[in-house]
């Protein structure tokens, strides 16, 4: 059972005109202040958030559907501190001691010049929060799935979030 609600981005409140409108697909949130996390699609209006052709470069298509969000891991313009990430409530809490699968798909923007191994997701609840670091130094300019394996420790987590966690 997927307990992420619009994982594929595809439930939007609006088309994305500019950069910084993560928050067009509908249960997800910007979850750095002052950052901008992005919505493409491939019924973009320009060049700023069209797929295939964007701010962040080009990519052939979204993974699964007509769109997808993006983020900066790393950056070497702007403020050194300059990284993003967004995140969702999930569905319903997870169950202490069950096992899930969270798998997900990232691929390189081809503006991207350099790699990072700076990607995490965080699963959060009242009492506990899980950091998990994800090696994506061997990430392409194609879609690559990634998969955790984690055991619920306290129960309650309802709260995911996918980015970079540090500069």
């Amino acid at each position: 059972c997927e307990l992420i609600c619009n994982g594929d981005f595809e439930y939007i409140t609006s088309t994305p005109t500019t950069d910084g409108q993560l928050a067009n697909a509908c249960g997800w949130v910007n979850a750095k202040t002052a950052t901008t996390p992005d919505l493409f699609s491939t019924a973009g209006v320009n060049n700023i958030t069209d797929i295939p052709c964007n701010l962040s470069g080009s990519l052939s298509a979204a993974y699964n559907g007509s769109i997808c969000a993006g983020f900066i891991a790393k950056t070497t313009i702007g403020p050194a501190n300059w990284f993003e990430r967004f995140g969702t409530t999930l569905k319903s809490p997870m169950v202490i001691n069950e096992t899930y699968e969270i798998s997900f798909y990232l691929a390189l923007s081809s503006n991207s010049n350099k790699n990072t191994n700076n990607v995490a997701i965080n699963i959060a609840g009242p009492s506990w929060y899980s950091f998990i670091a994800i090696n994506t130094s061997t990430q392409t300019l194609q879609w690559t799935k990634y998969s955790i394996i984690y055991t619920s420790i306290a129960g309650g987590e309802d709260q995911f979030t996918i980015g970079a966690f540090a500069a």
